[in-house]
């Protein structure tokens, strides 16, 4: 790739300026991978803090706020439970990096997006768990509650991650 990189960079050919620009912020996003994963993880993890505010995560929060709308979602069930709070939960983070990356940097986030998000949703996940004092809640010790926070949170982050990268693709384009 280096050999590769050298061509480009020292090709004398005259290549439409749009073309240039953006392979050359593709490059540099591609050999700069560790900063790129370093603003990823640090807007993820303040996005899904802030989310803490609104919606209890295995009944940790921010806000001692127990009478809010989350409260009228855990009446639903687990199930529903679950998969609203994961997808509230890792919105909050998805919308963080989403303004926080450039448009190359969420195109590399996006081309590499499973291997990112179902690990960190898992890690995120466990690390709750681990975190949290309701074990005996019969709430969210239900196999059904984990799933659905599982899958809504790993599909909403891939989903945040498309629609970030389309919007950066345009002339809307945040950066």
């Amino acid at each position: 790739m280096n050999d590769d990189l050298f061509d480009f960079i020292s090709n004398e050919e005259e290549v439409p300026p749009q073309l240039d620009k953006s392979t050359r912020e593709l490059l540099t996003t591609a050999i700069n991978s560790k900063v790129t994963l370093t603003k990823f993880f640090i807007s993820m993890v303040i996005g899904l803090l802030i989310t803490l505010f609104l919606c209890p995560q295995f009944g940790i929060s921010l806000s001692n706020d127990h009478q809010s709308f989350s409260h009228f979602i855990m009446e639903l069930g687990p199930t529903v439970c679950g998969a609203y709070c994961g997808a509230v939960f890792f919105a909050g983070g998805s919308l963080a990096t989403s303004v926080v990356l450039r448009r190359d940097e969420v195109w590399w986030i996006h081309r590499y997006r499973l291997r990112l998000f179902i690990p960190f949703a898992a890690l995120t996940m466990w690390g709750l768990m681990f975190l949290s004092d309701n074990s005996a809640d019969p709430h969210y010790s239900s196999t059904h509650y984990y799933v659905s926070w599982f899958i809504s949170a790993a599909s909403t982050s891939i989903l945040f991650c498309k629609i970030a990268l389309k919007i950066k693709s345009t002339n809307l384009s945040w950066n």
